[in-house]
């Protein structure tokens, strides 16, 4: 009795720990492996049986890829639209001399200026500028001025249209469907080759495969009849004991080849797992460069029709542009069409800047509008005030000077138009006290035709033809001057105005000109002079060399300048010469020789001369 005890004892507790070691080595092929999702990163935990009550965890962190940071919205409640946002510039100078002597005399000289410059923008969408100026002075060559300018910034409002679509296109980008899921699918990708890697590496593991091949080195080098497998004969069993004792034996059997089937299999999953870590990273590189295709596309074409939206020069093709890449314009469709196509708006003292034969560079205090959606509209009237060197003008207020434009035409100013001006006004001709023999104003009519070709910013055509009234006193109806407007054989009161230029690729060689005829009669608020014709000209070549780091720029002009302190019969035929050199060499100063003659002889109604 006691040995049969003995057998179940022995038998029970091999079989229990044998049974132990088939379901390590089974779990260790199975591990039981958790993924935990933080804010940060992924926790990959795998939990091993490592003895018969006993189980080993190991913990890995794989990080999250930096996300660009966003904005957080509130879905119930919309962010508030400002009113009224204004920000700008106040500044104050004092001037004070004790004694001036150039270019008048005086003791004594005091002078304030005061200036402000607001920036003001209307429900963060509609950008105005205005501008103050004030002056104030003790000196008798001096006069006292208030001036004061509210105009619409059209720049700033087509950047804020322009910037809304480009940061549309950027959110298209980054929620594209094909990519978010490829970056899905790339991500999971990621984690299962994690979850591989860390199973391979896991130290519980290599110790299994330590153990394996421990055990096959002692089974190969055991000597003779020390196998596991020859169990010793117990002596002194009866019939149905040895019966028994054989099914055991039987089953003992069956436990242990399963064991060593098990540490076969194990050895086998290892090396299979290696395999699919080597298919995931191919199929990884296959991802990688389809999710890298894919972004390149989307951002080559982001980048492409944001150079186009960069470009856009008008409400209309800005729309085509938006509506193409399903972009939505915000605000009122109408108010931002009419918006888009104004190029100037201006109260105050502004510049009239439109074309050399009917007025460019002139100041004028009153209204200046240009609108240009399919057809061209401006319209510029106001007192002209030519105010550099007010000590030779300080009573101009007197001459009553002014200005009155109108402009009509077809096309984009800014690509192909064809334009009509009409200009009247006064224009004074003793305001600078230099004697001629016409001391009041002249009363100016004139009007020009306009064509303009435009490429590119380099390259472009102008062609201008202008007719005028002729310098005469008094009424230009009682004159009967109004009808040399349409003589057009009678060329003295004619104009025209050639200018363009335009690139070489293959050369990167830059050509500019223009050239510029009027008869001795013709009349305008760009040029001060009369009674005789006037020709004009300018040639401008730009040559890079070595890199850009040699820059060389030619230039022939003749009478290319107008002055209003010059005689009013100026005329010269003096053609100037100019070159310069500028040589820039990386880490070193810049360089630059030039030949600019500043001087010249002219003659004045051909007994005079002047320099």
């Amino acid at each position: 009795m006691k040995k049969l005890l003995y057998i179940a004892v022995l038998f029970f507790g091999y079989n229990a720990c044998a049974q132990s070691q088939v379901n390590t080595v089974l779990r260790s092929l199975t591990p039981r492996i958790f993924f935990e999702a933080t804010d940060s990163g992924t926790f990959v935990n795998e939990f091993l049986q490592s003895s018969c009550k006993g189980y080993a965890i190991s913990r890995m962190f794989i990080p999250s890829p930096p996300k660009p940071p966003q904005r957080v919205s509130n879905a119930h409640q919309e962010p508030s639209v400002k009113f009224l946002t204004i920000h700008g510039e106040v500044s104050y100078d004092y001037f004070y001399r004790s004694r001036i002597d150039t270019p008048f005399a005086q003791s004594n000289f005091q002078q304030h200026t005061e200036r402000v410059s607001l920036n003001i923008v209307f429900r963060e969408k509609y950008p105005f500028k205005i501008n103050f100026a004030s002056r104030q002075s003790n000196s008798g060559f001096f006069r006292d001025f208030n001036d004061v300018n509210l105009q619409f910034d059209r720049f700033a409002y087509n950047k804020n249209i322009k910037q809304q679509l480009i940061d549309q296109l950027q959110k298209q980008q980054e929620k594209l469907p094909s990519l978010a899921s490829l970056d899905s699918l790339l991500k999971k990708e990621t984690l299962h080759l994690e979850a591989l890697k860390f199973s391979i590496n896991n130290p519980a593991t290599l110790q299994k495969i330590i153990e394996q091949r421990e055990a096959e080195f002692r089974k190969k080098n055991a000597p003779a009849g020390s196998s596991p497998q020859n169990t010793p004969a117990i002596p002194e069993l009866g019939d149905s004991d040895f019966v028994f004792l054989n099914k055991q034996r039987h089953k003992l059997s069956a436990i242990k080849n399963s064991i060593d089937s098990a540490k076969d299999n194990f050895e086998e999953v290892y090396q299979q797992k290696k395999k699919a870590v080597d298919s995931v990273l191919k199929k990884l590189a296959i991802l990688q460069q389809r999710v890298d295709s894919t972004r390149n596309a989307a951002q080559a074409k982001f980048s492409s029709v944001r150079q186009k939206i960069y470009n856009v020069t008008n409400e209309k093709e800005l729309a085509k542009i938006a509506a193409d890449n399903d972009l939505q314009l915000n605000g009122n469709p109408k108010l931002n069409k009419f918006l888009s196509a104004v190029k100037s708006f201006s109260v105050g003292r502004s510049v009239v800047n439109y074309t050399e034969l009917t007025a460019q560079n002139i100041t004028v205090t009153g209204v200046n509008i240009e609108y240009n959606p399919s057809y061209y509209v401006a319209f510029a009237a106001g007192k002209v005030d030519y105010r550099f060197r007010d000590f030779f003008n300080k009573r101009s207020t007197q001459n009553n000077q002014y200005l009155a434009l109108g402009r009509i035409g077809v096309g984009n100013k800014d690509k192909r138009a064809i334009i009509f001006s009409l200009f009247k006004g006064r224009k004074s001709l003793s305001q600078y006290g230099l004697s001629d023999s016409i001391t009041n104003s002249i009363n100016i009519v004139g009007y020009s035709l306009e064509t303009i070709l435009r490429k590119n910013e380099q390259t472009f055509l102008s062609m201008e033809f202008a007719k005028s009234t002729k310098p005469v006193t008094g009424s230009l109806q009682q004159s009967k001057e109004i009808g040399s407007l349409l003589k057009f054989e009678d060329r003295t009161n004619m104009g025209i105005n050639i200018k363009g230029q335009t690139i070489i690729p293959e050369t990167n060689t830059r050509l500019s000109g223009f050239f510029r005829k009027t008869g001795e009669n013709f009349q305008s608020f760009s040029l001060f002079s009369y009674n005789t014709s006037q020709t004009a000209w300018l040639g401008r070549a730009d040559q890079d060399f070595f890199k850009r780091r040699l820059g060389i720029t030619a230039m022939l002009r003749r009478n290319d300048f107008t002055n209003p302190f010059t005689e009013k019969t100026f005329k010269t035929s003096t053609t100037f010469t100019s070159l310069l050199l500028n040589l820039r060499i990386p880490k070193y100063p810049v360089l630059s020789l030039g030949y600019y003659p500043g001087t010249q002889f002219y003659v004045i109604d051909k007994d005079r001369i002047r320099e």
